[in-house]
């Protein structure tokens, strides 16, 4: 497990600051959402206040001699002759635009399995293309939010995880987020994997400075994908042919309000796939 600090600058004027959890993108398969990966880039790249953590999973990273290796699969960009640098090349491309608005990326279980497998370090291809820092597979993030000018600051503690549930029904997927909330203290707390975008929001009793009793705010999100299970005329993706049930294409966001330490689940679904 990695930590990380990153600190970032507000004014007094504009107390609100988001950020958007971008992952399971799954990058060089043709069944990946790529049109709706560039109109969330174009997205954070537009928005002033964005910052963005990516989840893990950015592309498929399947090979000849992974038993979930279909040539099929492979979109027709990818160089069928080097599969992995071309998948990787292709998410920095994407990525590229909102690089100086990412505070981490972390590992998918794609990533690590290409890894163990091959001793290749994928991840830090990308994270090294982007210049992000690689947050591993999971990380506690301390976001501090500074005021210009000031001494006047803000801190969230941010617990994230690629995640790693089996997990098939939306019961399941949020129980998975809501153990890695139980097993960690964070402000705020962001899983992917599961290929949906959901959330859960707690209010635990707790004591201020001087010892009276509140309730503390903590905020959790499933971070969402980009991979389309079924799509007309298409080849059959691995969740087709198992019988999954449709991934939700989109993204979560937090607004954080830096002025009453407020947090706000926001969300993008894309229901034409594309």
């Amino acid at each position: 497990m990695e930590t990380h600090i990153a600190r970032k600058s507000y004014t007094v004027g504009n107390p609100i600051r988001r950020v958007y959890f971008i992952g399971d993108t799954h990058l060089g398969v043709v069944n990946c959402a790529e049109g709706k990966i560039k109109e969330a880039v174009k997205t954070i790249k537009a928005d002033k206040d964005a910052y963005w953590i990516g989840m893990g999973d950015y592309c498929d990273f399947v090979v000849p001699g992974d038993p979930r290796f279909d040539l099929n699969q492979i979109a027709e960009w990818v160089d069928k002759t080097d599969i992995v640098r071309s998948q990787a090349n292709k998410a920095i491309e994407l990525l590229a635009p909102i690089k100086d608005k990412n505070l981490c990326m972390l590992m998918g279980n794609h990533e690590y399995k290409y890894m163990v497998h091959s001793n290749n370090n994928v991840q830090a291809w990308i994270t090294d293309g982007l210049g992000a820092k690689n947050a591993g597979y999971s990380c506690f993030l301390k976001l501090v939010y500074e005021r210009e000018n000031s001494a006047e600051h803000h801190s969230y503690i941010g617990a994230l995880t690629h995640g790693g549930s089996c997990a098939s029904t939306e019961s399941g997927k949020r129980t998975a987020l809501g153990k890695w909330m139980m097993h960690n203290v964070a402000s705020f707390y962001a899983m992917g994997h599961v290929h949906t975008v959901d959330f859960l929001d707690r209010a635990p009793l707790g004591v201020s400075q001087d010892m009276q009793i509140e309730n503390k705010e903590i905020l959790g999100v499933i971070s969402g994908c980009f991979l389309k299970t079924y799509e007309k005329g298409i080849y059959p993706s691995y969740g087709e042919m198992r019988s999954y049930g449709p991934t939700v294409l989109g993204y979560s966001m937090i607004e954080f309000n830096v002025v009453d330490s407020s947090m706000t689940f926001r969300k993008k679904i894309y229901t034409k796939a594309g």
